[in-house]
């Protein structure tokens, strides 16, 4: 699919798409809602810390090994984007990587449960988009971003309306990029919102 004009020249859209990233937008997410969970500085470090290297190392370390031992018909190596791009399949194992073991450590380190629905439904948008996009290609960037914004306001409240206008911003850089059409960045932001109110209401947080 094409964006309106070549994507080279939509240089603020691409870095913009990148700057919201869910991989980029999630620490901060996870240093917020433990600041929130926590009451001492010692604390909110440990946990953001333990949260963040669970999410990431599994993940990130499962996708570097197989770009590894990929490669091009040329035999030059591949590159983290060409590895996903239509690999749907290939998504699968990052996803529940980058879920489990920060759930699962979580709950059995006895760590803040609004922490643990934070990952549990960024997680499972993700993982949810992942199975979708078998036979129709949702935004998975709305949906763990939405995701993460959903968490971050029911948690702080209406003061989270204040970053609306980003995502605004990442759904005109999606769209304008050629990555998505409008029903398809919706259909992430729906997955993204819808699985943060299930998650929180469902741990009573």
């Amino acid at each position: 699919m094409e964006g309106v004009l070549g994507k080279e020249e939509h240089r603020f859209e691409a870095l913009y798409s990148k700057a919201l990233h869910p991989y980029v937008v999630y620490t901060p997410a996870v240093a917020l809602i433990t600041y929130y969970a926590t009451d001492s500085f010692i604390g909110w470090v440990k946990w953001t810390l333990i949260t963040l290297a669970l999410l990431y190392s599994f993940s990130s370390g499962y996708v570097y090994l197989r770009i590894r031992s990929m490669r091009k018909p040329d035999g030059s190596r591949i590159h983290s984007r060409e590895f996903f791009r239509g690999r749907t399949g290939e998504m699968i194992v990052p996803a529940l990587l980058f879920i489990v073991p920060a759930a699962l450590g979580l709950y059995l380190l006895n760590g803040p449960v609004s922490l643990l629905a934070l990952v549990i439904s960024v997680g499972s948008a993700m993982l949810i988009v992942v199975l979708v996009n078998f036979f129709y290609r949702a935004s998975l960037h709305l949906s763990s971003t939405t995701s993460i914004m959903t968490a971050l306001g029911i948690t702080f409240g209406w003061l989270c309306l204040a970053a609306l206008p980003l995502v605004l911003l990442l759904v005109f850089a999606r769209y304008r990029l050629g990555e998505h059409t409008i029903p398809q960045i919706i259909a992430g932001a729906v997955i993204g919102i819808g699985c943060a109110f299930a998650v929180f209401i469902g741990l009573g947080v």
